[in-house]
């Protein structure tokens, strides 16, 4: 089992850098973009390079910290909530008669399953949507208004939200890639994904 959350540990963190990364391009492009409307149809382009420098700064700070904080503490609350749940169902279907498929499960919930489901669904939410949200945030909480209110912003933020959803994909498919064989045969086998094998 160590073993196992070694390998597991070790392809998470080879891939996770790419997603981040694709946040601060997101929030690069954004920015870029919202600046180049602002002076098109907004307020001019008098003070923009500042503006469109300090919404970056305080964007990517309130990203960083929507998708590295936030996920933490998103998996927890998803961990604790879903490995007990499992934990039950398991034993409400160890009750019921062998030979069926109970519940649309194939094989009986556990609690390691339910911790494994929580933390993937928090890093699922937490990739595509927390950097937005937290950028968001801070910006709001800086500036004591909501946001957006300039094109600048706008784009920073729908940049980082388009970012994290590329990334999260990016993710999804350098992790599913780096998989040992055994480990993908296994999820297809428990999702019920098995490929159609020739009589």
């Amino acid at each position: 089992m160590r073993e196992q959350l070694a390998t597991a540990r070790r392809l998470f963190l080879g891939a996770y850098p790419g997603a981040v990364a694709w946040v601060l391009a997101g929030c690069g492009w954004g920015v870029v973009i919202g600046a180049a409307l602002e002076a098109t149809f907004g307020q001019g382009a008098d003070g923009l390079l500042d503006a469109a420098g300090e919404t970056s700064l305080e964007a990517v700070t309130g990203a960083l910290l929507g998708m590295v904080g936030g996920t933490l503490v998103l998996a927890c609350g998803h961990v604790v909530t879903l490995a007990p749940t499992f934990a039950l169902v398991g034993k409400v279907a160890g009750l019921l008669p062998c030979g069926r498929h109970h519940l649309g499960v194939r094989d009986r919930p556990n609690a390691r399953l339910g911790a494994l489901t929580g933390v993937v669904c928090g890093i699922i939410s937490g990739t595509a949507l927390l950097p937005f949200l937290g950028a968001g945030a801070l910006l709001e909480s800086i500036h004591g208004q909501p946001v957006p209110r300039t094109f600048v912003q706008g784009g920073t933020l729908f940049g980082i939200l388009a970012g994290g959803i590329i990334g999260l994909v990016g993710l999804g498919r350098t992790t599913w890639q780096r998989l040992p064989e055994a480990w993908r045969e296994e999820v297809r086998r428990v999702m019920g994904w098995e490929r159609a094998r020739p009589v």
